[in-house]
């Protein structure tokens, strides 16, 4: 019994498999190309803004255990940092109340934090953190109790369910309950009058 011949494979399958496997090898290529491409792209100029919260803590605790040179450089290169991201970013309420932040709590300028606290607020209105750190501001800077406790109050119906914003509002009502109560204190008619009844006693007896 004779051998069935096998059909031999036409050329043009060859050709067909031979463009399939070059297509894939190709696109293979362009995806490690974008791979390479991407892992190459150099990482931003700035630092995260997680690690910029954590050195304006820093800041301000070496401002208030006495820094050293060292203290102020690294200070120094945070508020570079700031005016940085506020120069470039200058309707950015997020780095606006950032840097008024570091000039009130690590450098105590409160007056160039006052600046930037009102341009935050400006661009964010219903920021109810900032219109809360704004109002101690507003106490610490002018002593006015009135215009702080409307920004608290603000700060509370912008932020109803911020612990923080409470906090803050109620330790400032605790820590300016002695300086209303002796603003409003007026010396009664009786302390007020002169001792009238003495001298006249006194020239009586004379």
């Amino acid at each position: 019994m004779k051998a069935v011949p096998q059909p031999q494979t036409p050329i043009f399958h060859q050709i067909h498999y031979f463009t399939i496997i070059t297509t894939l090898v190709g696109f293979c290529f362009i995806l490690l190309q974008q791979a390479l491409s991407i892992s190459l792209v150099p990482p931003p100029l700035y630092p995260p803004l997680s690690l910029l919260i954590i050195l304006n803590a820093k800041a301000s605790a070496g401002l208030s255990s006495g820094a050293d040179a060292g203290d102020h450089k690294h200070k120094h290169g945070v508020e570079e940092y700031y005016k940085r991201m506020v120069e470039e970013n200058p309707g950015n309420p997020l780095f606006l109340g950032n840097y008024a932040q570091f000039l009130y709590q690590s450098k105590g300028d409160l007056e160039g934090a006052e600046e930037y606290y009102g341009r935050a607020i400006l661009a964010d209105p219903k920021d109810g953190g900032t219109l809360s750190q704004y109002a101690k501001l507003v106490w610490d800077l002018h002593h006015d109790h009135e215009r702080a406790s409307t920004y608290f109050e603000r700060a509370v119906q912008a932020s109803p369910q911020d612990s923080h914003v409470h906090a803050a509002y109620a330790s400032f009502l605790w820590e300016t309950e002695e300086d209303v109560d002796e603003e409003c204190m007026v010396p009664s008619d009786i302390d007020s009058k002169p001792p009238q009844f003495h001298h006249g006693a006194l020239a009586t007896a004379s």
